[in-house]
């Protein structure tokens, strides 16, 4: 699970901003149109009466046509549509909107944005291009296309628009904070830093620019400033995850773990189903040496987006030390089938399947590792272990054969390689593994060797050399777990 950190370090730098939940009160950085639209403001308010006991059956009430209702009420039921993120219902309450209302300017920007957030993209396009058209330097509808932009991966033509915002008008502080988060992904962070202050300057309290600000802190290892950042958006926005999740991989990196986790579970409280937030919360756990509750968080995570291989990592590893090898092994086939550039998918697929005798299936999954990591030469004899142990030998001469060439002539594997094709010579090796100095090659080459004799039948020796395996105590290289299975099947 180790190899797992590089591939969490990519996603450590944080999730990229999104368009978020439309006009949500809770989410800084967006203009809250849905509360200035025609100056309402979205309220609810009545009383419920006392229940009372009728002196006689009464008959069922009769529904009396409702007329039209008031653009103060249609538009705050698209705002408690959004709050349950329903995009569909939200939209088409537009319809109930006079018609000359649903042409203004502040009602298509709000549908525009809705539509992003539903990643109705086309049609989003298609609303603010229409805005612009009729004034090219709305700030707002700029501002809402260029998060349209990032929305589809465009990230160049949003830098173009956010720069056009702050040329029409330079005290927009949410669109400096993008900049920054902008600069921040191509990791030009003394740039992102400068975008932050800027925003930060204008309106201290943009929460992009704050969280922003405490992840450059926090990777300058600033860590005091990086939390007072993270409190400040906090205090600012308590219901907003995005600080908590911030602050959460900030504790976990200083070693604050309870920190870390109170935090964490915050941030899945405000957005539950989370895939990131999943992760690092699983990542925490993992930390604290809570391993099923870890298992529970990256399951979940793996439930929700089935088809990213991330979680299948910490799954598969899990699993196996659990001894749920049968669970181990689904996680690791489809973390190779997602992944297949993770050779160490298949290399704990080659080892799950050796410890049964699946030769054949061991091999192929060896010789899968070895094909996307050719440096790797202990996958190829793996492969070719397995294929003399399986019934079906014919083809690992010819493979041995290919290796040899590629191997360094004079290295202990060339010579290992040469004995497995050879099927003799064993005498010279085990002088030349006996003058190794890198023990992890010597206890490596012992195990190969035992199971030369293992193949052979000459189980006395397999038996000795597997021993000295143990004796070596090498518990950081994949052979030794072969070594350990391979005694237990001798009884020793």
């Amino acid at each position: 699970m180790a190899e797992a950190k590089k591939f969490q370090d990519q996603q450590n730098k944080g999730i990229p901003q999104k368009v978020r939940n439309t006009m949500r009160g809770c989410c800084p950085g967006i203009p809250l149109i849905i509360i200035t639209l025609g100056g309402f403001v979205l309220f609810s308010c009545g009383t419920t009466p006392p229940e009372r006991i009728p002196e006689k059956p009464e008959k069922p009430p009769v529904e009396v046509p409702r007329g039209p209702r008031s653009s103060k009420e249609v538009l705050q039921d698209v705002y408690q549509a959004l709050e349950k993120g329903d995009f569909k219902k939200a939209l088409a309450l537009f319809k109930e909107l006079p018609e000359e209302e649903q042409k203004s300017r502040d009602i298509q920007l709000l549908q525009a944005n809705i539509l992003i957030s539903a990643a109705q993209y086309s049609e989003a396009r298609e609303v603010l291009s229409t805005l612009l058209s009729q004034n090219a330097s709305d700030r707002d509808a700029l501002y809402s296309i260029a998060m349209l932009e990032r929305a589809t991966g465009n990230t160049k033509e949003e830098k173009n628009r956010l720069e056009q915002i702050v040329k029409v008008d330079p005290a927009f502080a949410a669109a400096y904070a993008e900049l920054g988060n902008l600069a921040y992904e191509t990791k030009t962070y003394k740039l992102a830093e400068t975008y932050y202050d800027k925003a930060l300057s204008l309106d201290p309290k943009n929460g992009d620019a704050l969280v922003g600000k405490g992840r450059v802190r926090r990777y300058y290892r600033d860590y005091k400033a990086a939390e007072t950042a993270f409190n400040t958006a906090i205090e600012a926005y308590p219901t907003w995850y995005n600080p908590f999740l911030e602050r959460a991989r900030l504790y976990r990196e200083t070693g604050f773990l309870l920190e870390a986790q109170r935090d964490i579970e915050v941030a899945e409280r405000l957005l539950p189903n989370d895939y990131w937030i999943l992760m690092d919360k699983g990542n925490i756990f993992l930390d604290q040496g809570k391993k099923q509750e870890a298992l529970a968080a990256y399951e979940r995570a793996a439930f929700l987006k089935p088809d990213y291989f991330l979680a299948y990592v910490y799954i598969a590893g899990i699993k196996d030390e659990f001894d749920d090898y049968a669970g181990a092994e689904r996680a690791y086939e489809k973390l190779a089938q997602l992944k297949p550039e993770y050779y160490f998918a298949f290399e704990g697929l080659g080892i799950l399947r050796m410890r049964d005798g699946r030769w054949e299936q061991a091999r192929d999954a060896f010789l899968a590792a070895y094909k996307q990591s050719p440096s790797h030469t202990n996958y190829a004899l793996l492969g070719a272990l397995c294929w003399l142990r399986s019934t079906n030998t014919k083809g690992a001469k010819e493979f041995l054969a290919t290796l040899l060439p590629t191997i360094p002539r004079e290295s202990i594997e060339w010579y290992m390689v040469r004995l497995y094709h050879d099927q003799s010579g064993d005498t010279d090796i085990a002088v030349r593994i006996d003058k190794q100095t890198n023990l992890d090659t010597k206890a490596r080459m012992l195990y190969y060797l035992a199971q030369y004799y293992a193949i052979k039948g000459t189980h006395s020796l397999a038996q000795k050399f597997h021993l000295m395996v143990r004796e070596m105590n090498r518990r950081s290289i994949i052979e030794w777990r072969l070594n350990e299975w391979a005694l237990g099947a001798y009884g020793l």
